[in-house]
């Protein structure tokens, strides 16, 4: 069995694509043109290069087309959007209506997303991990993270058009409270929550610091007081909010 990376190119457009191979044929004798999702040219226009067939495993030849699509990704020629190991990507474009429904129903279809299927069974995100998820999150849908990636127009409009959305859920019969009213043993119960002392501590379980409540622990921390309140919750697998594990005490 032979191993190869190759690029298919369109000789009109110069758009091109990277794949990998394993082939019992020579390569320069194998027909096989890829296996492109999105990028669908006239099959007229191309050629196939190969641009190695020395690697000794299937592994080795998906690690080198892994980095030569990494290296690549910021072309607008390049037509790859899917890399080995890593994942789907868009390259700063949203995916289509029919793009987004075919994803969708391939993972339902293969259940992808539950059980051993997911990517994340029976792992946990590090600190290291929540805490870039949350340094990237930062500042995520407000104006100007729409003007940055939008322009200003562009920007502009969508953000209206988020916070109309956002408005209207919130509001009148948008609203999950809508035509209802919490009991006094509700009210007495958050209320009851708020006021609980919390203890602020480490991975390690090691208090670093006890807050009057919640209300005072997000503030000081700038953190929600329902993400303190729900990593509180004993029931929760999860202990972290903002990096830290919180208790009540």
């Amino acid at each position: 069995m032979i191993h190869y990376v190759y690029k298919i190119t369109d000789v009109i457009t110069n758009e091109y694509y990277f794949g990998s191979r394993s082939s019992k044929c020579n390569p320069t004798e194998d027909a096989y043109m890829g296996s492109m999702k999105v990028w669908k040219p006239n099959n007229n226009n191309l050629i196939k290069e190969i641009l190695d067939d020395t690697f000794l495993t299937r592994n080795d030849a998906l690690e080198y087309e892994s980095n030569i699509i990494k290296n690549h990704i910021n072309d607008v020629l390049n037509k790859n959007y899917h890399i080995p190991s890593i994942g789907f990507h868009t390259k700063g474009r949203f995916q289509s209506i029919i793009e987004r429904e075919t994803r969708s129903k391939h993972r339902i279809e293969n259940n992808l997303s539950k059980g051993i299927n997911n990517a994340m069974y029976g792992k946990k995100h590090s600190l290291n991990s929540i805490q870039l998820m949350q340094e990237k999150a930062k500042g995520r849908y407000s104006k100007e993270w729409f003007i940055s990636k939008y322009g200003e127009i562009n920007g502009l409009k969508k953000y209206q058009k988020k916070a109309t959305t956002q408005h209207n859920k919130c509001m009148g019969e948008g609203n999950g409270m809508f035509g209802k009213k919490h009991s006094n043993l509700t009210k007495s119960k958050m209320s009851e929550v708020k006021q609980k002392k919390v203890a602020k501590c480490n991975t390690e379980n090691k208090i670093l610091y006890i807050y009057s409540s919640i209300t005072e622990a997000a503030k000081e921390n700038n953190i929600s007081i329902s993400a303190i309140s729900l990593v509180c919750d004993p029931k929760r697998v999860n202990k972290t909010a903002g990096g830290f594990v919180w208790k009540f005490i």
